[in-house]
């Protein structure tokens, strides 16, 4: 059993995402989006007969063993696998424990608070920031957050004793096993959370004529989504503001409106820098594909576009490569050339990500 150190849960939790991320360092992580992790299930039980399929999962599975790469669970993924029946899941969730390792990426509100953390605290010049990438992972049980129960009648220490021991037992349960103690109750993750494709292709429409160049509609998704993380940045200010003076205090209402504009024009500035793309590439990503739609007029916002793109900015953000669906892949290589920016592989079909993997296992 771990020793119980006489910290918070919180900084625990902090502990072991560092401890993991250490661990996982040296080896590729490899995004499978839903559709690939289908693939792998229809490979492994003889659904259907892939070219290159036995080959792909054969190298994939034994670059895992040798600990070359792993293959994160992802929130959205998990959210998706809910739509297919109990059996088939059964079987997806023997090899999301297999391939990847009783890892997932955190949730998506985590991951971008984090970066913008990290961000921010390495423009105020914090010079003993840990990895970024060292800080995205987590054990399976904690895909959709890391939860852990709290009592006001328990003494402090008792209560973070028996905090740390359920989340070091947490975080031993296997995909599996997940599946099996959820069992029906995972209807109720259902339906996925997407976009409203009717109102956003009519507001599309709308304001068609305002956009002149692929730039200028990025300009105008930037402006859009840091005007939507402005209360986060507002948080991240003040924490490190109450740390630089080593007190506590609530902001008043004006202070906060203050710091919210300040924190947008920090990130509107930052964005003039190429630096910041990688700084930032949650952001990026899911800027670069909002725009790139939108100016495409010819294409339409579907029901699970908002769902894709998430897959996207978390894999072109923290994984080495990405496996995904044909349009997703054009938009991000052929289009928008990200891949070439962050050095991720991006592939859609099969023989694609063979060679992928081929690539890692002669990299020695």
């Amino acid at each position: 059993m771990k020793t119980q150190q006489n910290f918070s849960i919180d900084e625990y939790i902090r502990q072991e995402s560092v401890a993991l991320g250490e661990k996982l360092e040296g080896r590729k992580a490899i995004y499978l989006d839903t559709r690939f992790w289908v693939i792998l299930r229809q490979i492994h039980t003889g659904e259907k007969n892939i070219a290159k399929g036995k080959e792909f999962l054969s190298l994939l599975k034994e670059l895992v063993r040798t600990e070359k790469v792993f293959c994160p669970l992802s929130p959205y993924a998990f959210l998706e696998f809910c739509k297919q029946p109990i059996h088939r899941l059964k079987e997806t969730a023997k090899l999301v424990d297999e391939l990847s390792t009783g890892v997932s990426l955190k949730d998506p509100i985590t991951l971008q608070r984090a970066e913008l953390f990290h961000f921010f605290r390495s423009v105020g010049g914090d010079l003993e920031l840990h990895p970024l990438r060292n800080m995205v992972w987590t054990k399976l049980s904690y895909v959709l957050g890391t939860l852990v129960p709290t009592w006001t009648e328990m003494a402090t220490n008792e209560a973070a004793y028996v905090q740390k021991s359920f989340y070091d037992f947490m975080g031993q349960i296997s995909f599996s096993q997940m599946i099996d103690i959820l069992g029906d109750s995972l209807a109720e993750f259902l339906p996925l959370p997407g976009s409203k494709p009717a109102k956003m292709n009519f507001d599309v429409a709308a304001n068609a004529k305002e956009l002149r160049s692929l730039e200028q509609t990025y300009k105008i998704e930037l402006r859009g989504i840091i005007d939507i993380l402005g209360e986060e940045a507002a948080y991240i200010l003040h924490i490190m503001a109450c740390e630089q003076v080593g007190m506590q205090h609530e902001p008043t209402p004006n202070q906060w409106k203050l710091l919210n504009n300040a924190g947008k024009n920090i990130l509107l500035e930052s964005f003039k820098k190429e630096e910041t793309k990688h700084q930032l590439k949650m952001i990026h990503v899911g800027v670069s594909l909002h725009a790139d739609l939108r100016w495409n007029k010819g294409q339409k916002f579907k029901p699970n576009d908002l769902i894709d793109f998430n897959h996207a900015s978390q894999a072109l953000a923290f994984c080495d490569a990405f496996f995904t669906e044909r349009k997703l892949a054009i938009a991000l290589s052929d289009r928008l050339h990200i891949d070439q920016l962050f050095n991720c592989s991006i592939c859609h079909k099969v023989e694609d990500a063979l060679n992928t993997l081929q690539g890692i296992a002669d990299s020695d």
